[in-house]
């Protein structure tokens, strides 16, 4: 008699079983680290944001103001031209796209704050308009924007 080499039904059923737990625990370790990839991703906007305002000030030859809103964790860029002192909405670029309004990062963090004021100016030469550093604070991390050059720095 020849005996079918094979595997049963029910071995089947539980190597797939015990190669879905481990699937289940894999997923269930990596999830913390996705909320420092969204951290990094909203440090990274807000890094690219300043240096935006810096360059519009300094291409357009018009001040340029990122305030950011504490309350509800948004902020925005505004543009004055130094001979009509008129406002404008700035543009942001943010994931791919080009939006006219607040950028919201209420979903990334609890706290938002550009110094005391609240308020990064940029001048028409792109500099800052204050010698002082500028620290942007968010929950878990610090940004300093460097005084009079723009530079932007992590503290840890």
């Amino acid at each position: 008699m020849h005996r079918n080499k094979g595997y049963t039904l029910f071995e089947l059923v539980l190597v797939m079983a015990i190669i879905s737990v481990l699937f289940t625990l894999a997923t269930v370790s990596f999830l913390p680290l996705q909320s420092k990839v969204d951290n990094k991703k909203m440090i990274e906007s807000i890094i690219q944001h300043v240096a935006y305002a810096q360059e519009l000030a300094l291409t357009e030859n018009k001040y340029s103001f990122l305030i950011s809103d504490p309350r509800n964790q948004t902020y925005k860029l505004l543009v004055r031209d130094p001979l009509t002192g008129g406002l404008r909405r700035g543009s942001l670029w943010y994931e791919n796209s080009i939006v006219d309004e607040d950028i919201d990062i209420s979903n990334y963090t609890e706290t938002l704050s550009f110094g005391d004021s609240d308020t990064i100016i940029f001048n028409p030469w792109g500099l800052l308009d204050s010698s002082d550093d500028i620290i942007i604070e968010t929950d878990e991390n610090k940004l300093i924007v460097s005084g009079v050059t723009g530079n932007v720095s992590i503290q840890n």
